[in-house]
């Protein structure tokens, strides 16, 4: 007959290799013979927590912390219960209990600074963040952590140097400034991400990529003047980049630079023919130029490749009210109010020819 020490091992062996329900099951046998036995309760706890089920884990692992208190690891795997729950006060509170239980837990430390963060609390996050790479200067993910709290925070040098601890950063640093400028410029944190794109771009002057990303941090910020030679230089670097020629478009054209953005959108077109928002803002530019029969040749392409942008049916019906054909412009209107129901402009042109004002100057259209 198996043991309570067999069956945990054999629990073990089925829980690391994936099968979770067989762990379980040795789990639960293990309870039946011995019911206040902590670690067989905590174990699945885990199990739960893997296949999906926190609140069934968090009843596991808090009934495992009741039988065996002083263990930091069942605290620890709590706060990452709780983590999944998005119950901040508990995780935080497990992390720390793990840590009076064990001071040199490094992995409670990185997991205590990320709900600080989330809580607001940058330069807690920060102390426990360097705590936990000062016990493990080879912890990877804290090390990323602290990097990008640090950038989050402006300090990009002291930023730089902990994303080069990072195993293989040290070959490429900039495609980690790279990456967090992604992730900030994600979150809307724009002035946080042209920081650390233009260390990207500092360590690799040759980084495409970075000088694009560099330029749409820019634009999102209203510096259009500055976003254009970023954007001219991602281009010079790497001449295929369509990307980099739809944002130099669409840093031109609200300048009024139109034959200028109107080449690039050519430019993307080449590169990318189905690339709807190319054909909807080169309609656009057109227009503005009254160059009414290119317009909407474009604006039909975009509505065609994408049935549902609202945008470039509201384009189209301007366009065709322009050169006069009404019918035309107020089912193009109709089509984009279906589409999106709450299209108060497209709403107001449409009743406005609905009403017989049809020679309303029809000059504002929609950028993609």
């Amino acid at each position: 007959m198996d043991t309570i020490g067999d069956l945990l091992v054999r629990g073990w062996q089925y829980h690391q290799s994936g099968n979770l329900d067989l762990a379980q099951q040795l789990y639960r046998r293990v309870l039946q013979l011995e019911p206040r036995h902590a670690n067989a309760m905590h174990l699945l706890g885990r199990a739960e927590y893997q296949l999906g089920h926190p609140e069934q884990a968090a009843q596991c692992m808090r009934q495992a912390v009741s039988w065996e208190p002083a263990n930091p690891a069942f605290h620890y795997n709590l706060g990452l219960v709780w983590l999944e729950l998005e119950d901040l006060d508990q995780a935080a509170a497990s992390f720390r209990q793990a840590i009076r239980l064990n001071p040199a837990y490094a992995e409670a430390f990185n997991n205590l600074a990320t709900v600080l963060w989330a809580q607001g609390l940058p330069d807690d996050a920060i102390a426990c963040y360097r705590e936990a790479v000062r016990l493990r200067p080879d912890f990877d993910d804290a090390c990323s952590n602290l990097g990008s709290a640090l950038s989050d925070q402006g300090e990009t040098a002291e930023a730089l140097a902990y994303f080069m601890q990072v195993k293989g950063a040290e070959a490429d640093p900039a495609r980690e400034f790279l990456d967090q400028g992604i992730r900030l410029a994600l979150r809307s944190e724009f002035a946080l991400a042209e920081a650390c794109f233009r260390q990207a771009v500092r360590l690799r002057p040759d980084l495409a990529e970075g000088h694009n990303r560099l330029g749409i941090a820019l634009a999102s910020q209203g510096k259009l003047l500055e976003a254009v030679p970023c954007f001219e230089h991602a281009l010079q670097l790497k001449p295929d980049f369509a990307a980099a020629a739809y944002n130099l478009g669409n840093s031109l054209a609200p300048q009024l630079r139109i034959d200028e953005a109107i080449e690039c959108y050519r430019l993307v077109l080449r590169l990318s023919p189905d690339h709807v928002k190319a054909h909807n803002n080169l309609g656009h530019a057109l227009q503005l130029q009254g160059r009414l029969g290119e317009a909407i040749d474009c604006f039909r392409a975009a509505v065609r490749l994408m049935p549902a942008l609202a945008g470039a049916h509201f384009n189209l019906g301007n366009a065709l009210c322009d050169r006069g054909d009404l019918a035309e412009a107020m089912a193009s209107y109709q089509t984009a109010i279906e589409l999106e129901p709450g299209y108060e402009e497209a709403q107001r042109r449409l009743a406005a020819l609905a009403a017989g004002a049809g020679d309303e100057p029809q000059v504002q259209g929609v950028m993609a």
